[in-house]
């Protein structure tokens, strides 16, 4: 015999935790709370925390609340935190300046030796009560005064909640609930339960709200209550309702996603419209290995996650759309069971489960009925008793037979008899199986399944139990490499789908074609790539599941590829599983790494994990089918995964109302003491020594942070750009001067909106020397140095020009003397053995010859008798050191033959390393008529000597200036004095 569990649906598997290992300041956590901005503020018994989504900063502030016992958080009317301590007094803080003011010292009374902090506050027409002790106060933060409002009598007991309401404060203490009119000051004690059932703790009343259908809402150490009020708004004591019975109730919550009401024992939901409870899970039902199911306080953010503080592990957070999954795990005390569920099949009356150990029938509610063909052996193989598929038989008994895929091939069970019987065969079927082993069951019509051997392809019958060959098949696609058959296209009824490695095809039997309908992109043997699952849309796009390469959409009529839905478009896994179209036209996937929602018409993708409420992340191939009350159902290696589509349609969601805010702003260099909002106005101003800038943002969609992205945009002297960040900081390290502008906008990878943008302007400074008046003075200062060096250049060009132009003049005049006296100038490179000269062209008529001309060619034109002696003098002119002044008379042949005499005086102008002249220069001049003229006046002159007349040859001035011989004698003139001056 075996017994059975029911099992309602338990949530704690998607818990997270925010705890010490996070940062948080210490675990009892006692009051969280969500600030105007978004961050989550959570008061521990050591230490205030905020979050904002990615890191836990311990706040401190100017009275050092990280280190005191926070034990009340409240938010008040304007938005600020109150902070009320254990031994420290209470505190107010702005949540935007992070400005902390201390509103009470933490005693009544200066000489009280011990601390008197407020256990509960209440906020009415600008008046706080606070529950300090036995005692209820009035503080009026204008005139700074405390007015005494309340006092129970019994000094042991205290007062535990307070609220206003129509001019009534209600006040819960640890002896009964009272009620205080604030116009004529009447106090009452109000009767919560009969006297005969009243106890201690039923009468320790700890929480109070006011509900505007329900009433006065009534929590106490034992028992949620509600005192409905009458038609004057006044309490009406003979309508007392019980919500929830005997637990200790800590705290309540209204909220668009429900209600809910921590306890001793866990959390609670109240449904209002049937007035019953639903527990949702205990901590000790969680991964964190927890005893404690006492939960102190609870809150809801904006987004829809809960905040539910725990006396040793810090605040869990959960989402509160996580009930939109529902989950159908086995549970059997008997027998081993499994929920590794491989197959889903709903008959009219159950739903069946396969599973790695046997079959499993479930009710209707999702309890277990009873398990079959479940093994005790431990020791089996994995998959060994597994289920891997189910399907209905219509055999002679209608909805009484199961088809199941098994290990060892397929079976038939009897729902009635609950044993499996033996296969209906005939024909060559039993040789078929015996054959050797079977592959890729798959159900092709009613009762027919097509599988495949290493030899061949077949079709069983299961009326019948004949067993044929698909005809032509293996001829065109070897079986070697198949993987399964899967159920046939809607437009082609008649041809076998058939999934090998690499590739997907269809075969028509009757005329022996086999079509590719999909080839795997850059396909490599060594992977073994295949389609597990296939589904159409109302667009008419098959759609493909692959086991590598994500979601493949294609035509169906044209198979051409469509969409490609993979890791770039936030699948998180390459291995899709199996996929349903629900009535509203999205595709659901199911992968081993998550659900996914497609919406085909603007093709947006949802992902689901864990955290959004999937018991699992984990999915089977193939394991799914459509629930006959519309709900989608998963195979998953825990459990079966089911949800309904019209749930994820329109969800309560504040997401909207959240705005992305710069968090943090900080430099390595230097602390900047940043808080929220402080450069909205202005800009932040950096030094030119700053560097290290980081810039943290968040958008406070704190139960999408896996899912959010943001745009972040510098632009300024330095740009930059991310498009998909999925961190929340940006990190400079130095930036150029000058003045920027960084954008930063979120949105979440299932919405294809961008969010509002947040932007920080910053200016960074320049340094001294390169700011722009430095820049300007140094263009300047570099203009007059220009301008001067111009100057300079410009007067010495004057001058250059100046002594250049004298230079040709004189060079001019030079050549003008030496061109009127039949002069020259001339050079010899001994060395070089050339000497460069113009009369060879000018004056001795060589008109082909070069200005430069070798030496030796050069002293081929000296005349013959001149040569001998010139040649041995140069010798001995280039081989002395210090050789002062070379001079010499010759003659040179003209190219007519003539010989013209020339006068060459010349000195060295450059020597060798030992002081031997290497180049010469000079001056030669054409003597050939002086020579011609001193010949005939020698002539004359002989001529005149020998006349026998006096001769007196006078000068100009008609002075004396030469007698001849004859004329000396006459006057005994000596000869010498025949030259007259």
């Amino acid at each position: 015999m075996f017994s059975v569990n029911s099992s309602a649906q338990s949530y704690a598997q998607q818990l997270q935790r925010l705890s010490t290992d996070e940062g948080l300041s210490q675990g009892h956590v006692t009051s969280t709370l969500q600030d105007k901005l978004g961050f989550i503020w959570i008061g521990t018994m050591q230490g205030l925390n905020r979050f904002d989504g990615y890191e836990v900063k311990i706040f401190s502030g100017e009275y050092t609340l990280d280190q005191l016992s926070i034990i009340l958080l409240f938010e008040t009317s304007n938005g600020d935190i109150f902070v009320s301590t254990e031994y420290s007094g209470a505190f107010l803080i702005d949540p935007v300046t992070l400005k902390v003011s201390k509103v009470y010292s933490g005693k009544l009374n200066a000489e009280d030796k011990h601390f008197s902090p407020i256990f509960a506050i209440a906020e009415h027409q600008q008046l706080f009560y606070y529950a300090i002790n036995q005692h209820v106060y009035a503080f009026d933060p204008q005139k700074n005064t405390y007015t005494h409002e309340f006092s129970i009598s019994k000094d042991d007991n205290f007062v535990r909640a307070i609220t206003v309401h129509n001019d009534f404060l209600y006040i819960a203490t640890t002896d009964g609930l009272y009620s205080k009119s604030l116009i004529d000051e009447h106090i009452t004690k109000i009767p919560l339960v009969a006297k005969d059932k009243l106890n201690l703790d039923n009468n320790n009343i700890k929480f109070l709200t006011v509900d505007s259908q329900l009433g006065l809402l009534v929590g106490t150490v034992e028992g949620f209550y509600s005192i409905a009020f009458n038609n004057n708004e006044l309490l009406d004591f003979n309508n007392v309702k019980t919500l929830l019975a005997e637990h200790n109730i800590w705290d309540y919550v209204n909220t668009p996603y429900g209600e809910f009401i921590v306890t001793e024992d866990g959390l609670y939901e109240y449904h209002r419209h049937t007035d019953h409870n639903e527990f949702l899970f205990r901590f000790d039902q969680s991964k964190f290995n927890m005893t404690d199911n006492t939960i102190l306080d609870v809150m809801v953010d904006k987004t829809g996650l809960m905040w539910l503080a725990s006396r040793s592990q810090g605040v869990f957070t959960w989402s509160t759309l996580a009930r939109r999954f529902g989950n159908i795990q086995i549970t059997s005390n008997d027998k081993l069971h499994s929920n590794v569920i491989f197959a889903v099949y709903q008959d009219n009356h159950n739903v069946w489960l396969g599973t790695d150990n046997g079959l499993a029938k479930m009710r209707q509610d999702g309890t277990t009925e009873k398990t079959y063909l479940v093994s005790n052996d431990t020791k089996a193989f994995y998959g060994q008793f597994a289920v891997y598929g189910i399907a209905s038989a219509h055999l002679n008994e209608p909805d009484r037979y199961l088809w199941l895929l098994l290990y060892d091939g397929l079976a038939l069970f009897d729902k009635k008899t609950e044993q499996k019987i033996a296969l209906p065969m005939q024909g060559n079927t039993q040789a078929i199986i015996d054959s050797g082993p079977a592959y890729g069951y798959h159900q092709i019509t009613t009762d027919t399944f097509a599988f495949f051997s290493e030899n061949d392809y077949f079709l069983y019958d299961g009326n019948s139990g004949q067993t044929n060959v698909i005809k032509g098949l293996k001829e065109q696609l070897d079986p070697v490499n198949v993987h399964t058959f899967l159920k046939p296209l809607p437009n082609k009824p008649d041809d076998y789908l058939i999934s090998v490695s690499g590739a997907l095809y269809r075969y028509n039997e009757s005329s022996q074609k086999l079509t590719l309908i999909y080839k795997v992109e850059n396909y490599n043997p060594i992977n073994y790539v295949t389609i597990d699952d296939w589904v159409i849309d109302y667009n008419n796009t098959l759609w493909l599941a692959s086991s590598q390469e994500g979601l493949i959409g294609l035509d169906a009529n044209s198979y051409e590829v469509k969409h490609r839905i993979n890791l770039s478009n936030g699948i998180k896994t390459k291995t899709i599983v199996a996929l349903q179209i629900d009535q509203f036209g999205f595709l659901w996937i199911s992968s081993k790494n998550g659900l996914y929602r497609l919406d085909l018409s603007s093709m947006q993708l949802n992902a689901y994990t864990v955290k959004d409420g999937l018991t699992v992340n984990e999915f089977n191939i193939d394991s799914h089918t459509l629930l006959n009350d519309g709900r989608l159902a998963f195979g998953s290696t825990r459990g079966v995964l089911t949800l309904a589509p019209q749930d994820f349609l329109s969800v309560p969601n504040d997401r909207d109302s959240t705005v992305t805010e710069i968090t943090d702003i900080s430099l390595l260099s230097r602390s900047l003491n940043y808080h929220p909002l402080q450069y909205a106005n202005q800009p932040l101003q950096l030094t030119d020594e700053d560097m290290g800038l980081e810039v943290s943002f968040s958008n406070f969609d704190f139960q999408n942070v896996d899912r959010t992205r943001y745009k972040v945009s510098l632009t300024g002297p330095s740009k930059l750009s991310y498009e998909k960040l999925n961190n929340n900081k940006v990190f400079f390290t130095k930036l150029p001067a000058g003045d920027y502008q960084l954008t930063i906008a979120a949105y979440n990878l299932n919405d294809s909106g961008l969010g509002d943008e947040k932007t920080l302007n910053f200016n960074v400074a320049y340094a001294p020397w390169r700011s722009p008046l430095a820049i300007s003075l140094y263009l300047l200062l570099t203009f007059l140095v220009l301008f001067v060096i111009f100057w300079q250049y410009r007067s010495r060009q004057r001058i250059i020009k100046h002594t250049h132009d004298e230079i040709l003049q004189s060079q001019q005049q030079t050549e003008l003397a030496l061109n009127s006296s039949k002069s020259g100038v001339w050079e010899v490179d001994i060395g070089a053995h050339w000497i460069k000269q113009q009369r060879l062209k000018h004056e001795l008529g060589y008109q082909t010859l070069p200005q430069k001309f070798n030496f030796d060619d050069f002293c081929a034109l000296i005349h013959p008798d001149d040569k001998r002696k010139i040649l041995h003098d140069w010798h001995i002119f280039i081989t002395q050191k210090n050789a002062q002044q070379w001079q010499v008379t010759y003659r040179l042949q003209h190219a007519n033959g003539n010989w013209l005499w020339y006068h060459d005086i010349g000195k060295v102008i450059e020597t060798n390393e030992q002081g031997y002249p290497t180049r010469l220069a000079g001056i030669y001049t054409n003597i050939t008529e002086q020579r011609a003229t001193a010949h005939q006046a020698a002539v004359l002159g002989e001529a005149f000597s020998q006349i026998n007349d006096w001769l007196l040859i006078l000068d100009s001035q008609l002075i004396p200036f030469s007698v001849n011989n004859s004329f000396a004698e006459a006057f005994s003139m000596q000869k010498n004095q025949q030259s007259l001056s």
